[in-house]
């Protein structure tokens, strides 16, 4: 039951046949990527190290740095949502809410240093549009198809 001292004394209440068996838990992989580091601390190779934390530090400043500006964003439309509400309720029409409310918008904006975000799409005719190419012609370009219509695949 015992080998060199692994394994148990007596197989006996141990609900098993009492073998040891080799782990499989760990993969070639794993084995391998722990030899490497090793190997790299070894020979004083910290650049990746660095990089990666250099990485880090950069998304995590990102990351603070959108949360900020979507909290501005989140503040800008709540006040300007209070505003609207204020201004319904003293009985002006919906044009006229809109456009203090947009111009109130703007200055909070401004406050918050958020960039404006352009609406304004530019819409040209059809007369303006660029010209699609012609496709080539298929017999020109030695295509051959692959499926036929009708034709069933055989192996």
């Amino acid at each position: 039951m015992s080998y060199n001292g692994i394994g148990l004394s007596s197989a006996k209440g141990s609900s098993t046949s009492g073998r040891v068996e080799k782990n499989l838990s760990t993969s070639d992989s794993t084995v391998k990527n722990r030899n490497s580091d090793r190997h790299s601390r070894a020979h004083g190779k910290k650049n990746h190290e660095q990089e990666t934390t250099n990485v880090s530090k950069y998304r995590q400043q990102m990351a603070k740095e959108s949360l900020k500006d979507h909290k501005n964003k989140r503040a800008v439309e709540v006040k300007c949502a209070e505003r609207r509400i204020e201004l319904e309720d003293a009985g002006l029409n919906e044009k006229e809410i809109d456009e203090q409310v947009d111009s109130y918008r703007v200055l909070l904006s401004e406050q918050y240093s958020i960039p404006q975000r352009s609406c304004e799409v530019e819409v040209t005719s059809s007369t303006e549009r660029e010209e699609v190419p012609e496709p080539r012609d298929i017999a020109s370009t030695n295509y051959v198809p692959r499926h036929t219509e009708g034709r069933i695949k055989r192996r």
